[in-house]
């Protein structure tokens, strides 16, 4: 025989269910919240990823005193950083791609892309895609002034590279003009 207290402690089905569909609820709301913040958090890797890259091939220009170029190849979404080494085979120089424990050959992860390339090109063909996605860091630390953007349409991070000193600068949002990171010392209002 059931006794009062005992029926009390007893969940009905109802009550069951209603706990059920709550956690049902929030679960699916987290779930959403959690593939957007994962999907910034892809965009914004890929970024930083880009500005280490560019920072090392700026770096080891000065150090090496010789010519690196961060290479970038918007079909295949990868980037490499390259240089005229010595073959110590044949003793001849040619280009290499660096792969050391600083740097490396990278790429962009399922769902961002090169939303816009946009490398200083004085006195420079347009037609020729090289020079579009190569930005050569020289010796004296200078380099062309460039914009990087990455995206996945909603989220974008640009990298840009000032022409006077060579340094990478990661900023949040849609890339800017690139006159807008060309520094002139001549100018009175500075």
């Amino acid at each position: 025989m059931l006794r009062p207290s005992d029926h009390n402690r007893a969940l009905t089905l109802i009550e069951v269910l209603v706990v059920i569909i709550l956690i049902s609820l929030l679960a699916g709301l987290g779930g959403g919240m959690y593939a957007g913040s994962y999907k910034r958090l892809l965009v914004e890797k890929a970024a930083k990823d880009l500005y280490v890259t560019a920072r090392y091939a700026r770096v080891a220009a000065i150090e090496f005193q010789r010519p690196y170029h961060l290479q970038l190849d918007p079909q295949s979404k990868g980037f490499w950083v390259t240089t005229m080494a010595q073959d110590p085979n044949t003793l001849e120089a040619a280009e290499q791609i660096v792969n050391n424990s600083f740097c490396r050959p990278g790429s962009l992860p399922d769902g961002v892309d090169f939303e816009a390339i946009q490398i200083e090109t004085v006195g420079a063909d347009e037609s020729d895609i090289e020079e579009l996605t190569a930005l050569t860091f020289m010796p004296n630390g200078t380099a062309k002034t460039a914009t990087i953007q990455v995206g996945n349409g909603t989220v974008h991070y640009s990298v840009g590279i000032s022409s006077a000193t060579g340094k990478a600068t990661l900023l949040v949002g849609e890339a800017v003009n690139i006159q807008n990171l060309t520094i002139d010392l001549d100018r009175p209002d500075l």
